[in-house]
């Protein structure tokens, strides 16, 4: 029995041939396991689930604005501006993990946008390509869809940021240091 003075645990080493600094792997929980357990902030994107998900709801504000009369030149450009404004703070601007810790990730995504934690930062993949396409097929349907050159500047003023923010070339890159 090793010896205990008060609660201090200090072990007989005549009774066991390791040093009690020896580190060894006991076992494993995905709560603690970094190899584990992916990055819980990009986990769930992958999938068909998803992707179905994301064009669902993207198709679901034409059929709206067909349903109010709204005319199609506005619809489109009405959707490619609320698709810019709704996903490229969260995908290239908030840093980070909302739930990030200690026992998680140990601030490992502190410094990276989701996009950048996406896939591991692997470029070109199935996820990253959909992505990429729905706000550049946005961006051409609205163009197709509407006559003047208004639509034109503020189709591309929405546009022009979310795509090249998605760029490989953008990989951890902060313009101007905003953002750092």
């Amino acid at each position: 029995m090793p010896a205990m003075e008060g609660l201090i645990y200090r072990p007989n080493l005549t009774e066991s041939s390791e040093s009690p600094s020896v580190m060894r792997r006991v076992g494993s929980s995905p709560d603690m396991d970094p190899d584990i357990e992916q990055n819980k902030n990009i986990s769930w994107v992958h999938g068909a689930p998803l992707i179905l998900f994301y064009l669902a709801v993207t198709a679901t504000i034409p059929l709206f604005s067909f349903l109010l009369d709204i005319p199609n030149a506005l619809a489109w450009t009405l959707l490619n501006v609320l698709h810019t404004i709704a996903t490229f703070p969260f995908l290239h601007w908030i840093k980070g993990v909302p739930f990030s810790g200690v026992e998680s990730d140990q601030g490992a995504y502190e410094a990276l946008t989701w996009w950048e934690q996406l896939d591991s930062g692997a470029q070109f993949t199935k996820t990253k390509k959909i992505l990429t396409l729905v706000p550049i097929i946005l961006y051409a349907t609205s163009l197709y869809v509407s006559d003047g050159f208004l639509f034109l500047i503020v189709n591309t003023i929405a546009s022009v940021p979310i795509i090249i923010a998605k760029m490989p070339f953008m990989h951890r890159v902060r313009i101007l240091g905003i953002n750092k």
